[in-house]
């Protein structure tokens, strides 16, 4: 994070800080479905397969419902960050899905 705050200006870096926080709290709401995947015969690009299903239901679902908290970041902003995660998951072949965007 300390990298993050001297590479950007201070309204990204708060903005980039909540997502963070968000979806970990998000990832620990789906922490039994996530344990289930954590079996000696899964790897490591299973459970990243995942991750863009993950995203998505995110934003479609875990944001909706927050929207109106007047800290969160714009949905934008988090759709954005989320599609270069998904992105970034499929340059390093951990993930051949995609983030679904919904068109509002």
């Amino acid at each position: 994070m300390v990298y993050l705050a001297q590479q950007t200006n201070a309204k990204f870096y708060f903005n980039a800080v909540k997502f963070v926080l968000l979806y970990l709290d998000f990832l620990g709401l789906l922490a039994d479905e996530i344990s289930a995947m954590r079996t000696p015969a899964r790897s490591e690009k299973v459970r990243c397969e995942q991750m863009p299903d993950y995203c998505n239901e995110f934003i479609l679902f875990y944001v909706e419902e927050r929207l109106h908290i007047p800290v969160m970041p714009p949905r934008d902003f988090l759709i954005e960050v989320l599609e270069d995660f998904c992105n970034w998951l499929r340059l390093e072949k951990l993930s051949s899905r995609i983030l679904l965007r919904q068109l509002a």
